[in-house]
């Protein structure tokens, strides 16, 4: 069955139900199911004019707008893969980033790419043609899915990087409809049940708690612009309240953002919240708490704030807490903050490769393709039908525990450090900007070890050498070692992936770049 066979038969059945209650700029635009299938036949239209043939990839680079999603729809009609890709923002260099696109381009090597004009200019560079959603497109007549086999490919997720333009994981239309079946038995979905989202479709927590999975189940979606809701955070809450969501999608920072940014003397009736689901990051008890105790008196249920542990490689979710109980801590000695993700859902099995807390590798019924064009990295990934993650965690209960990445892992005189906790550990130190801190240990030839060494960006409010003593002293506290080099940088310098977290390489080697000069000079 097509992916979007379900929400074209609403189209038709129920014309008028509501898609998604679209915010931008203080407006709302109400989409319904009829106007988004109407829209998706044209983009199809254009592309079939375009020539685009079944198999291949389109591109997908537009801003936050109703088209985002008809082009994406749009794409599976032709049985072309679309994929979502991040648009230029303010704080990215246009030229790196237009650089970055071509490069991906030339290696998807696609017919064409759906944009605007406002997003035109990212991928002018690439010599691609480019199909401008802004300029009118004649009438065409509706186009309806078609039937497809469960094997076939339905849409290309790419992985979150300095460009968000990385590895293509491959979904096909059964491993999206089964995982989206056994999510929505996990988290226990009704029809009563309403979205509110702000997070970008071009990452997969985005694109299938925010787009796919309530579209296939016919959920209505309330979605807010990214960017608007990271210098605005509590919009988030006004659409909650106003829409009487239920569901919502956090990653673990945007809790203790929210709770930073909402002013005290305001409260918001949150009653109608069933799941609040702590999901792509690590998930730690302190930001939860901080959330909690600010909207205490806003309504959340006691079992309202949940987790889960996913990635696109198995289109989204691989555990999921039990939405009848609250969201528990370890008990393991040294990882009391950390919460439960819970158990598997349905469909996949998982299991720790060696000691204990140790890499998570999983196998189900919904796992990827492969990554496009890429054979070496899915040979070195995907071993067995087991898929490696490359992500830390432990069992305890039958409950998994995500502590961290394999790249976190700081090898330091013999002694393994998280270079997360490092980070979170020093995240509240006055002088430094949150978000900006890169706990590394470039290897020192002559000690024969990585020397632990603090990057940070600092507010120039601080005394220099008075934060970098404070850094040392936090720093020895958390893990029993002085750091051998802490640096000062200015604000923007370290290196972040789309999704807000900080690149290791790219910012370790604009370090590296960095002091060589420094040194050289």
């Amino acid at each position: 069955m097509h992916l979007f066979a379900a929400l074209f038969d609403r189209a038709a059945s129920i014309p008028t139900s509501v898609f998604c209650h679209l915010q931008r700029h203080g407006e709302t635009e109400t989409i319904t199911v009829a106007a988004i299938c109407a829209a998706a036949g044209s983009i199809a239209a254009r592309l079939r004019a375009a020539g685009v043939q079944p198999g291949q990839v389109v591109p997908i680079v537009l801003e936050h707008r109703a088209d985002l999603y008809a082009s994406f729809i749009g794409c599976t009609l032709l049985g072309a893969l679309p994929s979502l890709l991040p648009p230029l923002t303010s704080r990215q260099d246009p030229e790196l980033f237009a650089a970055a696109v071509a490069q991906l381009l030339a290696r998807i090597d696609p017919p064409c790419v759906i944009a605007s004009a406002a997003t035109s200019a990212t991928v002018a560079l690439s010599g691609r043609p480019i199909i401008n959603l802004d300029v009118p497109a004649p009438t065409s007549a509706p186009i309806a899915p078609p039937e497809t086999a469960p094997t076939d490919a339905a849409f290309l997720q790419h992985s979150s990087g300095t460009t968000g333009l990385k590895k293509g994981v491959q979904i096909s239309h059964g491993a999206a409809l089964r995982h989206i079946a056994h999510y929505a038995a996990a988290i226990e979905a009704t029809e009563t049940d309403r979205i509110a989202t702000w997070l970008p479709l071009y990452h997969d927590m985005g694109l299938i708690t925010g787009f796919l999975l309530p579209a296939v189940l016919g959920l209505p979606i309330v979605s807010l612009d990214a960017l608007e809701w990271v210098s605005r955070p509590t919009i988030l809450l006004d659409a909650i309240a106003h829409h009487r969501a239920t569901l919502c999608w956090l990653p673990n920072f945007a809790f203790p953002h929210i709770a930073r940014m909402a002013p005290p003397e305001q409260s918001w009736d949150l009653t109608s919240l069933r799941l609040l689901v702590n999901c792509s990051e690590p998930c730690r008890a302190p930001a939860v708490d901080a959330f909690r105790t600010r909207f205490a008196s806003s309504g959340l249920g006691e079992t309202t704030i949940q987790a889960s542990y996913a990635m696109a490689e198995t289109v989204f979710a691989v555990t999921q807490s039990r939405p009848d109980a609250p969201a528990r801590t370890s008990r393991r000695p040294g990882y009391a903050s950390y919460l439960s993700c819970g158990e598997p859902i349905p469909g996949i099995s998982l299991r720790i490769d060696g000691p204990e807390p140790g890499e998570i590798i999983l196998t189900g019924d919904c796992l990827f393709d492969g990554y496009h064009h890429d054979p070496a990295r899915t040979a070195t990934r995907l071993r067995n039908g087991w898929y490696h993650t490359g992500d830390i965690g432990f069992l305890e209960d039958g409950a998994l525990f995500v502590v961290g990445r394999l790249d976190d892992i700081l090898i330091v005189n013999g002694r393994k450090l998280l270079a997360h906790e490092i980070e979170e550990g020093l995240a509240n130190l006055p002088g430094l900007i949150p978000g900006r801190i890169l706990a590394c240990a470039p290897f020192g030839p002559e000690a024969g070890t990585g020397h632990l060494t603090i990057a940070a960006e600092a507010d120039g409010i601080q005394p220099e050498p008075a934060l970098a003593a404070a850094i040392r002293r936090t720093v020895l506290g958390l893990t029993g070692l002085r750091p051998h080099r802490v640096t000062l940088l200015p604000r923007g310098f370290l290196v972040k992936s789309t999704s807000g977290k900080i690149s290791r390489a790219a910012s370790l080697a604009r370090l590296i770049e960095r002091t060589e000069a420094a040194h050289n000079g």
